[in-house]
C-alpha cells in the first residue's frame, strides 16, 4: 500500500512507494504547489508505529468502558409498578430526587404518567422523592403536594395522606392514587425492573378504599 503524506506547504495528500526507497530520506515535489521538501523515512516509520499503537490502545480500552445501558443499570433507584384490578400493569423507573406522578395527559407533564381511566387520579397527583441516606441506600418519601382527594398507603384509612403531608415508604408499600394502586419496589429486594414487576404481579391486590 502506498505511503501517504501531506505537503507541509499546502497540505495536499501525496503518495509514494516506501518499499522502493533505499535511502534514509527522500525529496518530494508537491504536484499542486510545486513545493519541494524532504521526508525522513525513519521518523516517518516511527510516527506510523506510534499511531498504530495508539489506535490499538483505544480499541482495547473502549471495550473496557461501560456502555450507556450498563451505566444506567448501575444507578438503580427503585420502581413503581401499577398493580390494580381495573388498570393494566405498568412499570416505571424512579430517578434520584423528585418524581411527580399523575394521570397521563397531553396538557400536563409528569415524570410518571400512569395510563388509566381513573377520574379520581389528578394529572399531577403526588410525588415520591428519592434521597440518599447515610447508610449508603435510599429513602423514599411520598408527598401530597396539592391534591385534596388524599392518598392512601397499604389500604390503611389511618394513613390517608392529606394535602401537604408526607410519609416514608418501605419496599412493597402499596400506594392508592385516586382509586388506582401502585407498588414501590427498591434495589434492596429486586435487581431490575422486570424482577420488580414479576414480584408485584405475584402479590395479592390491596383493598381499594372508597371515600
Amino acid at each position: 500500500m502506498p505511503t501517504r503524506i501531506l505537503c507541509p506547504n499546502c497540505e495536499t495528500a501525496l503518495q509514494f512507494d516506501e518499499k522502493k526507497v533505499t535511502t534514509p530520506s527522500i525529496r518530494l515535489r508537491c504536484f499542486k504547489c510545486s513545493h519541494v521538501f524532504s521526508v525522513d523515512i525513519a521518523n516517518l516509520k516511527q510516527k506510523q508505529n506510534l499511531q498504530e499503537e495508539e489506535k490499538t490502545f483505544l480499541e482495547n480500552t473502549s471495550s473496557l468502558s461501560p456502555k450507556k445501558e450498563d451505566t444506567e443499570q448501575i444507578r438503580l433507584f427503585g420502581w413503581l409498578i401499577v398493580h390494580d384490578e381495573n388498570t393494566h400493569t405498568q412499570s416505571y423507573s424512579l430517578n434520584l430526587g423528585k418524581n411527580t406522578i399523575g394521570r397521563k395527559s397531553a396538557s400536563v407533564e409528569v415524570d410518571i404518567p400512569i395510563e388509566t381511566q381513573d377520574k379520581y387520579m389528578s394529572r399531577n397527583h403526588c410525588l415520591i422523592e428519592v434521597i440518599e441516606n447515610k447508610r449508603g441506600g435510599y429513602d423514599y418519601i411520598l408527598a401530597n403536594t396539592e391534591n385534596k382527594n388524599g392518598i392512601y398507603v397499604n389500604a390503611d384509612r389511618a394513613k390517608k395522606l392529606k394535602e401537604g403531608a408526607l410519609i416514608y415508604l418501605e419496599d412493597g408499600a402499596t400506594i392508592q392514587i385516586g382509586r388506582t394502586k401502585v407498588v414501590l419496589k427498591t434495589p434492596n429486594f429486586v435487581a431490575n425492573k422486570s424482577a420488580a414487576q414479576k414480584s408485584v404481579e405475584e402479590m395479592d391486590y390491596n383493598q381499594t378504599i372508597i371515600d
